[in-house]
């Protein structure tokens, strides 16, 4: 029997422990007419530059323009021109006093009278180097951007932070950057850093490890899942893995920077008028497995008026041949040979490195700086191209969507010795029967980033335990009542089938967030209906993270009807390593006795207490009637808490609108285990003489009048 807490330490540790929140608004934007055509789903927007003789073309009118679409023209719904500025002026430039008739003076504050274009440009400097030359290089580049070309009208985004048109904001920002690139106060440390990197490694290790080698866009989802939608581990323990093995993954390499390139499209895709990215980075490989990708990324890239500029960091890098005199056929062949440089090797592989960013600088109507020590000569093309230009709106006469690439053709047929550009075209959607896997799970992606969908009720519930080498382990149990999927309850038997995709983010690292996917299956009675108990689809994963703050985001989308829902949660993942650490509080009305002898068995050793196993559910809903079973864990316990554990009592206690509930006893016992450090409490209650309503469960830990953190909590709700 456990002695159960007075109502004064309950309310004490309540009031020490519920601490306000506090939230951050997004970015506040310009209002801007051409909104407006965001809310047209069928609307084509294509961006038209026409020069002549170097200079912008104006004054056209819809009469004009003549533009096709798969050969098929088309009816120009709407057209806008975006103007230049009609006066730009820097106050460390001179110019000529025109009131005096000649001679020359220094600008100032009062000259700088501007109006921006009628839409923002909107810039996001995005830098992804080898090697911290490379970085000073473009930061150097950005600061003489930023200083000599900066103009109304911009919003720029530098090293991820929010937009921003403060000038001396961005030159702050751009030294901070550049003498420690992973910024200050940002909560950013070196070691948070390494530990999410070898974690990254160990992750992609694993997978290899199995025979996962990332060689469709599906094995680039990482498959880390121990249960895979059951409760059978699929893997006890991953063998190690070189770097060097790893490192080869080129093309997996790639499709983390499309993905991260089309999760920035997708934010961006919300901002009116003018939007670019300028990305420094060190090649862009392009592999056969990852065009689909890619094309999903220009796509929508296109359809959302973001343009790619982009600049090779490596500059002019001539590559040097080596003269040796004893370099025969012979010994040509040989191993040693091969260890020398290979200009000819060198130069092939550079070009091979370039084609993804010559691709998606083309293909989004931006342009590309190679082998070029001058890289702030793209900036300059970003301020060119941010003004002097026209936007034609129409509606495609065909309005079928089967995933083609719609070809695009813009004219001025009596406009003669002009200079024309614009996007060739753009992809468009496709249904679901028509998609293929890897289609599909672009698709899935897409949807995560976009939809507001709660058609599908997902709960889920996040515990943290600690791995068996004493790492932590994030178990994720989600559900969707099976109704939701609008099936026939009074049919004799239902198949259901879905897929799941799942994004952890790291809030505290630059890494690419991690993403896993799965499908899930069940079968459901005309009789599990009938008993009134909301039969549910349900999956749970086991994943390996480093400590750091994480945002959860998830879908279930129906295989064949396309419904779906999306789960958005955070969970803090502590250093399970640290002197007297508890695990999560699980809640949970699955226990199952657990058996030792089963080695496979990874979650039954990590959540085990007391002989049984206490498996984690998606919420903390019950039944009046149901036995409730509570556990956790102290890890690295101190011989102060085995001390307290001795008295073989655990502190513990159920409340109701902040009163503590008499006459509930809650049975269980605190069972230390010195050879592994480890105190486990393994608790049970009943339900049955409870009113429905919310509940939270709290529990002391050990020796808590001397820990900073005294308690865990957890709500419930029981039902009828």
């Amino acid at each position: 029997m456990l002695n159960q807490l007075t109502r004064f330490v309950f309310f004490r540790f309540m009031i020490l422990f519920l601490l306000p929140l506090s939230c951050f608004s997004g970015l506040a934007q310009p209002s801007d007419s051409q909104t407006r055509f965001k809310v047209e789903v069928s609307l084509v927007q294509v961006e038209v530059r026409i020069t002549k003789d170097g200079r912008p073309v104006e004054g056209l009118e819809k009469k004009d323009f003549r533009i096709k679409e798969n050969g098929k023209e088309q009816e120009v719904s709407f057209l806008d021109f975006v103007k230049a500025p009609s006066r730009i002026a820097f106050e460390s430039e001179t110019a000529t006093d025109i009131s005096s008739g000649s001679g020359t003076r220094e600008k100032t504050a009062s000259d700088s009278t501007v109006q921006p274009p009628p839409e923002p440009s909107w810039i996001y400097l995005l830098t992804e180097l080898g090697d911290s030359f490379e970085f000073r290089r473009s930061a150097e580049a950005i600061r003489e951007f930023i200083k000599k070309e900066f103009r109304p009208g911009f919003y720029i985004s530098l090293g991820g932070l929010p937009y921003t048109d403060n000038k001396e904001m961005l030159l702050a920002t751009l030294d901070r950057l550049e003498g420690k690139p992973y910024g200050q106060g940002s909560g950013i440390t070196p070691e948070i850093t390494h530990l999410q990197q070898l974690e990254d490694m160990r992750r992609i290790a694993y997978a290899i490890s199995i025979g996962e080698n990332f060689n469709t866009i599906e094995d680039d989802l990482a498959h880390e899942s121990m249960f895979n939608g059951s409760n059978n581990p699929r893997i006890d323990k991953a063998p190690m893995i070189s770097v060097e093995t790893v490192a080869r993954q080129i093309m997996f390499y790639g499709q983390l920077a499309i993905f991260r390139y089309m999760d920035l499209v997708e934010r961006m895709a919300l901002l009116p008028g003018k939007k670019s990215i300028v990305l420094f980075r060190s090649g862009l490989r392009m592999d056969r497995d990852n065009t689909p990708l890619m094309e999903r990324l220009l796509a929508t890239a296109v359809r959302n008026r973001v343009s790619f500029y982009t600049v090779d960091a490596r500059g002019l890098d001539v590559a040097t041949p080596v003269k040796d005199s004893r370099t025969t056929l012979a010994w040509s062949s040989t191993r040693m040979d091969r260890n020398r440089p290979d200009p000819m090797g060198e130069n092939n592989r550079r070009k091979d490195s370039e084609e993804g960013l010559i691709h998606l600088a083309e293909e989004t109507g931006g342009k590309v700086v190679l082998s070029s020590n001058d890289l702030g000569s793209i900036l300059t093309r970003v301020v060119e191209d941010s003004h002097s230009y026209y936007v034609l709106f129409y509606y495609p006469t065909d309005i079928s969507n089967k995933g083609r690439f719609r070809k695009i053709d813009v004219s001025v047929p009596d406009m003669e010795g002009c200079k024309i550009s614009f996007v060739r075209g753009y992809y468009e959607s496709k249904p679901l029967n028509l998609q293929s896997a890897n289609e599909r799970m672009l698709s899935l992606k897409e949807t995560l980033h976009t939809s507001i969908s709660g058609d599908l009720r997902i709960s889920g519930e996040p515990e943290v335990v600690a791995d068996i080498d004493g790492r932590p382990v994030l178990f994720l149990s989600l559900a969707v009542p099976a109704e939701d999927f609008k099936i026939d309850k009074n049919k004799k038997k239902t198949e259901i089938e879905a897929e799941l995709l799942l994004q952890i983010t790291n809030h505290y690292s630059q890494q690419m967030p991690l993403y896993q996917n799965a499908e899930l299956k069940g079968t459901f009675t005309r009789k599990e209906f009938s008993r009134d108990e909301q039969p549910r689809l349900t999956y749970q994963t086991m994943l390996p993270l480093a400590p750091g703050y994480y945002h959860l985001k998830g879908i279930i989308r129906g295989r064949e009807s396309g419904i779906h829902g999306i789960y958005d949660s955070s969970v803090v993942i502590r250093d399970l390593g640290d002197s007297s650490v508890p695990s999560s509080l699980i809640l949970t009305k699955y226990m199952v006795p657990y058996n030792p002898e089963n080695e496979k068995d990874i979650a039954g050793k990590l959540l085990s207490a007391g002989g049984n196993v206490y498996y984690p559910q998606a919420d903390h809903e019950f039944r009046k009637g149901d036995i409730v079973y509570a556990m956790f864990h102290v890890y690295n316990a101190t011989p102060e808490d085995y001390a307290w554990a001795a008295q073989g009592v655990a502190q513990v206690g159920l409340l109701q609108n902040g009163q503590l509930v008499k006459g509930v006893n809650i049975y269980g016992n605190p069972h230390p285990e010195p050879d592994k450090g480890i105190i486990s409490y393994a608790l049970m209650f009943e339900t049955s003489g409870l009113n429905p309503g919310e509940y939270t469960f709290l529990a002391m830990l050990p020796n808590y009048p001397s820990r900073s953190e005294q308690l865990l909590e957890e709500n419930l709700l029981i039902r009828e």
